[in-house]
């Protein structure tokens, strides 16, 4: 009896959520967002469409964002920063360059990231 109780509280054990710590969570979203940003620099865009957060994908389409799609010629993007208001949203800070008929723009951005479920996922700015 006693070897059965034991093995029920281990597999009860075994799946506990522990919670990330803020710096984790940071670098977690931090990872998405590079991830997300390396897609859309490829423009693949189906790889790019599911950093978006289930919410948005229900109400539109691959073919849709796609078409969304911004008329700026990205370059390159670099992360400076992530802040996390709580365990479920984060504001990351992006440097974004890209093509102009002047030359090379960079210029800072923000994107809102949301955790849903046990991922994150980017909140699709108008």
């Amino acid at each position: 009896m006693w070897f059965v109780v034991s093995g029920l509280g281990l597999a009860v054990t075994g799946c506990a959520y522990i919670a990330p710590t803020p710096e984790q969570q940071r670098q977690v979203v931090k990872e998405r967002a590079e991830a997300r940003w390396a897609s859309v620099l490829k423009r693949d865009w189906e790889a790019a469409y599911g950093y978006l957060t289930p919410a948005t994908r229900q109400g539109m389409d691959l073919q849709a964002f796609t078409r969304r799609g911004n008329p700026r010629i990205y370059r390159a993007v670099s992360v400076r920063g992530v802040e996390c208001g709580s365990p479920d949203a984060c504001v990351v800070q992006l440097d974004v360059s890209y093509a102009t008929r002047i030359g090379l723009v960079t210029t800072p951005m923000t994107e809102s990231w949301v955790r849903v479920g046990w991922g994150w996922y980017v909140v699709l700015q108008d």
